[in-house]
Formats: C-alpha cells, structure tokens, sequence
C-alpha cells in the first residue's frame, strides 16, 4: 500500500466516524425537540379542560424515561463504531508503523501549514 492509499484511508476512517458522530448527536438533538414539543402539547390538551397533574407526570416520567433509553442506545452506537474503526487504524498501525508515522507527519504538516497561514 502506497503513502497516498494511506492517507486516504485515514481520511475516510476520520470521516467516516465524524460522520457518525454528527449523526448521533443530530438525532439525540431530534429527540430533545420532539420531547419538548410532546411537552408543550401535553400542556395545552390538559389545559383546555380540568389538569390532572398526577397524570401528566407520570406521562412526563414515562417520555423522559423512552428517551433516556434512546440517548443512550445511539450513544453506545456510536461508541461501537468508533471503536471498531479505532481497532482498524491500530491494527494497521502494528501492521506497518513506519508509513503511519511517515502519513502522521505529513498530514500534521499540511495542517501546520494551513493553519499558520490563516
């Protein structure tokens, strides 16, 4: 394997969990809004009518606990497969250190660069 197929493959690994990543947080990021809208929509349906604050706590409870389980089945997702993806770069790493260091320096060089000139 070449330098340039190296790179690459860091690049689309480091993208590949980004990616992950964004969408992990954008879908925990859906279900904060879709719980305060089923909030707010709890809160005019009662209002219309005599409130029965026994009930909508326990509705309240019930939501919070559903999405509890749902950040947390995303969040340990999304730390699977970044960690698969970890156990992939680490054994390449082992498999051939020197064009990894030799792809590190390049690529922290390049971003030496990029950064000093802004």
């Amino acid at each position: 394997m070449n330098t340039s197929a190296t790179m690459d493959e860091f690049k689309n690994t480091a993208s590949s969990v980004a990616g992950e990543a964004k969408s992990t947080s954008s879908a925990i990021g859906n279900e904060v809004k879709n719980f305060i809208a089923d909030l707010e929509e709890m809160v005019t349906s009662k209002s219309s009518g005599a409130l029965d604050i026994g009930q909508i706590k326990s509705d309240i409870s019930s939501r919070i606990a559903d999405y509890k389980v749902q950040a947390r089945a995303a969040g340990e997702q999304a730390i699977t497969q970044v960690k698969q993806k970890a156990e992939g770069v680490n054994s390449y790493v082992h498999e051939d250190p020197w064009k990894a260091i030799g792809v590190s320096f390049a690529v922290g060089l390049l971003l030496g660069v990029v950064v000093a000139r802004r």
